[in-house]
């Protein structure tokens, strides 16, 4: 029996002495093999050492699942609010929004949203609080839900900039929805 360099061997089991030292070929090259499993084809020990060695490798450089990077900041910037239905044609009512986060938690907000009443009037309802009580987290996917007074917050923090959805109510009066997008204007 040959091997695929042509040279032949007649290992135990009828199979042949694959890769046990130097090997000459036809031009007198030398070639070392490896060993070689008679019936899987695999490396032994040394493609085991080798995906030991990568793991090992690869847990001491990822970060844990419990590393999750720091939103520490003060994010300010503005909510752009849909038209009203009674004037569709009128310009967006723009307002501010800030998001403090402190630890992964939203330690204050300030928002000021404009609702819609069927009297076709409007009111505007500010809610501002720079230090909350309960503070809602962030999620692993750093999102984050506020709702307090009758105004809902969702929202994303990114490292840099933050963007979300405004909704409200009040009575029969209600927002037809606002999207805000902030920077981070400091650390704290």
């Amino acid at each position: 029996m040959s091997t695929r360099d042509g040279a032949s061997g007649g290992g135990s089991g009828g199979f042949p002495d694959v890769g046990r030292g130097d090997l000459t070929d036809r031009d007198g090259m030398a070639h070392t093999t490896h060993s070689i499993h008679p019936r899987t084809g695999r490396r032994g020990a040394l493609v085991v050492s080798a995906a030991l060695c990568a793991l090992m490798a690869i847990l001491l450089v990822a970060p844990s699942a419990n590393a999750l990077p720091s939103r520490t900041g003060v994010y300010a910037g503005d909510a752009v609010h849909d038209p009203f239905s009674f004037a569709p044609d009128a310009e967006p009512y723009e307002s501010s929004i800030v998001v403090r986060v402190n630890d992964r938690r939203i330690s204050g907000i300030h928002v000021d949203v404009r609702l819609e009443c069927p009297e076709v009037s409007i009111m505007d309802l500010r809610f501002s609080k720079l230090v909350l009580r309960t503070k809602p987290h962030l999620t692993g996917a750093d999102n984050f839900v506020f709702e307090r007074n009758g105004i809902r917050v969702t929202g994303h923090i990114g490292a840099r900039k933050a963007e979300g959805k405004i909704q409200a109510a009040k009575g029969s009066c209600k927002s037809p929805g606002a999207t805000w997008v902030a920077r981070r204007a400091r650390t704290l």
